[in-house]
């Protein structure tokens, strides 16, 4: 999107990236309590935050990344996983193939 150049612009960036990232949160807590796997949280969580995220830039090319580390965290997964070219491949062609 086009820079932030104002006080006002850039607090109304951070709050809507609080809320982007609260969303995100939780749905993915809600369908992992539900016992839902990865694949089911990213479909649902994609399809409840299109109607408000949609227009975002790279929205669709980020969701994947972001349910997935979102969901490591939620399930209390022991250690970050680190993304790598195989691990990016993989992710992507579980969730939107």
């Amino acid at each position: 999107g086009a820079a932030l150049t104002t006080p006002d612009q850039v607090q109304a960036g951070l709050a809507g990236t609080r809320a982007f990232i609260a969303d995100v949160y939780e749905n993915v807590k809600a369908g992992v309590a539900a016992g839902e796997d990865l694949n089911t949280v990213y479909r649902r969580t994609y399809a409840a935050m299109a109607p408000k995220y949609k227009g975002w830039v790279i929205f669709d090319h980020c969701m994947p990344f972001d349910v997935t580390r979102c969901f490591d965290e939620v399930t209390q997964y022991p250690d970050p996983r680190i993304w790598t070219a195989e691990r990016d491949r993989q992710m992507w062609a579980a969730l939107e193939s």
